[in-house]
């Protein structure tokens, strides 16, 4: 049986891993967030339980993809299933339910080859507040996702510090040259080894 491990990164708007990821792209699949590929419905919220449970099921759909006609040993991902947990408004109960099916999905991906750990990036938040301020300068279309809202950023920087992620990287540092290499050398730190 062929083996894929699969590293989701994780972390608040504004902490690098869209960027971490860019420099990845040349050695290794990464799977984008999605979002732009999602259907909209104008009686339901893109953030309902229904329409998060369509995202967590295109986001499994698309690695069997890869695991079945594109293979490769290592895959990386702009943010794990478990993001749904977070920004769907179904209420705490809910939220639980899903935490739960989507580690028994992933679990059960393991035993037939697929392992999916999740890497949370983390970000100081006076650095992340700067970056976030920088960004939106850049790319005013995230005014439309609420990332002006301090407020905002802070219960976001809040629950991806809390969950419980299989492994967890800071990036802090203001300048990085290589940002791929960067990753990389960030998981070794905590005892990822990626060939």
């Amino acid at each position: 049986m062929k083996q894929m491990k699969v590293f989701c990164v994780e972390g608040c708007h504004g902490v690098g891993k869209s960027s971490l990821l860019e420099g990845l792209q040349q050695s290794y699949p990464v799977l984008d967030e999605m979002f732009t590929d999602m259907p909209s419905y104008n009686f339901i919220s893109s953030q309902s339980l229904p329409m998060e449970f369509i995202w967590v099921a295109n986001w499994f759909q698309r690695l069997l993809k890869i695991y079945t006609t594109d293979y490769h040993p290592i895959v990386f991902a702009d943010r794990s299933p478990y993001s749904a947990v977070y920004y769907s408004k179904s209420g705490s109960e809910t939220q639980n339910q899903l935490k739960l099916l989507i580690k028994s999905m992933t679990l059960e991906l393991k035993n037939h080859g697929i392992q999916i750990e999740t890497i949370c990036v983390q970000v100081s938040k006076n650095i992340l507040w700067n970056r976030i301020c920088q960004r939106l300068q850049l790319q005013q279309f995230r005014l439309q996702y609420n990332e002006d809202s301090y407020e905002w950023m802070e219960k976001t920087w809040q629950f991806f510090n809390d969950f419980d992620w299989d492994h967890r990287i800071t990036n802090d540092e203001e300048i990085v040259t290589d940002l791929g290499d960067h990753l990389i050398n960030k998981l070794q730190e905590v005892g990822i080894v990626v060939e």
